[in-house]
């Protein structure tokens, strides 16, 4: 997979790669979310990685039935690079809690990043990967 920009200062969704396994055809080739195809209890878990920059903060959201970071984030995990040591930039993991899931709930992935310019979402260390499990009955 190729990198992606993310512009300076913008809420940004990711679009996903493709599953490495796909049974309930959730993700879509090409598309910014995975849909629900099977109610139930889930666990979702997202991963990216931002090319080396010093300045600014990195946040990442899981977002639910909508792209607003404010109204519909189920999940966060935010990075100060500044306090990172070593030279192959910042990444960053993040989980949500168990979601009750109906069919045709939507999941997104969206980055921030306030370096001062745009910065990539590389593909080193796994890259960029957002996984849904099902872990039981809604």
């Amino acid at each position: 997979a190729a990198n992606i920009a993310i512009p300076n200062a913008t809420d940004t969704l990711v679009t996903l790669p493709p599953m490495a396994v796909n049974d309930d055809n959730m993700w879509v080739s090409s598309s910014n979310s995975v849909i629900v195809q099977t109610a139930g209890t889930y666990i979702v878990a997202a991963q990216i990685h931002f090319d080396l920059a010093a300045a600014g903060e990195r946040f990442m959201h899981i977002l639910l039935n909508g792209t607003s970071v404010t109204a519909n984030c189920v999940a966060a995990a935010s990075q100060n690079p500044n306090n990172n040591a070593g030279t192959e930039g910042n990444a960053m993991l993040c989980m949500s809690p168990l979601l009750s899931l109906a069919v045709n709930a939507t999941l997104y992935l969206s980055v921030f990043q306030s370096s001062g310019a745009a910065l990539n979402l590389t593909t080193i260390r796994s890259a960029c990967n957002l996984g849904i499990w099902r872990v039981g009955p809604q």
